[in-house]
C-alpha cells in the first residue's frame, strides 16, 4: 500500500479548514496530532457551559475518538478509515532562533492537562455531532458524553 501524507497546512487550501480537516480525518489510516501548550491551551477556556464556543482542536480530537469507538464497538462499516491514533507530545520551543523544543512533561507543558474540565463542551459536542452524522459515522453515548478532560487523557493514554 502507498502512504500519502496530509499535512493540514499544505492540504487545506479551501476557505472551510473546519470541514477539510475532519474531511481528511475520514480518509486517514492513522492520525498523529501533535500535542503542545498551544494545542490545550485553546481547550482550557472551555467551561463546559453554554457560553463555550466550539473548540476545533476538541472537535478534531472527538472525531477522532468517535471514529476509534465505532470500529470497536464493532461498526466498521459506518466508522471511516482511521484505525489509530499516536499522539506526538511536543515542548515549548528551546529559544526563538532554534527549531528545537524542550520536554512536553519536564518544560511545563504537561501543566495544562490539570487545568482542562472535566465537563462535556455543548456548542462542541454539538458540532461533533452534527459532522458525523451528516458523513454518516457512529455516534456512540461514549461520544455524546465525552467531557474536555477525557478527551484529552483519552489521547494520551
Amino acid at each position: 500500500h502507498r502512504v500519502i501524507n496530509y499535512l493540514d497546512v499544505k492540504r487545506l487550501v479551501s476557505s472551510d479548514w473546519e470541514k477539510g480537516f475532519s474531511q481528511g480525518l475520514l480518509k486517514s489510516l492513522v492520525a498523529l496530532p501533535l500535542v503542545s501548550a498551544g494545542f490545550l491551551e485553546p481547550m482550557m477556556t472551555l467551561t463546559g457551559g453554554a457560553v463555550d464556543r466550539p473548540d476545533n482542536v476538541a472537535k478534531e480530537l472527538q472525531i477522532m475518538h468517535a471514529m476509534i469507538d465505532s470500529r470497536e464497538d464493532g461498526v466498521v462499516e459506518t466508522a471511516g478509515k482511521l484505525e489509530a491514533v499516536y499522539p506526538i507530545l511536543v515542548g515549548k520551543p528551546i529559544d526563538d532562533r532554534d527549531k528545537r523544543t524542550g520536554n512536553f512533561f519536564g518544560d511545563g507543558s504537561a501543566k495544562a492537562l490539570g487545568q482542562l474540565v472535566e465537563k462535556v463542551s455543548p456548542a462542541t459536542t454539538k458540532a461533533v455531532e452534527e459532522f458525523l452524522d451528516k458523513s454518516g459515522v457512529a455516534i456512540s453515548e461514549g461520544t455524546r458524553n465525552r467531557t474536555i478532560a477525557s478527551t484529552v487523557s483519552r489521547l494520551l493514554a
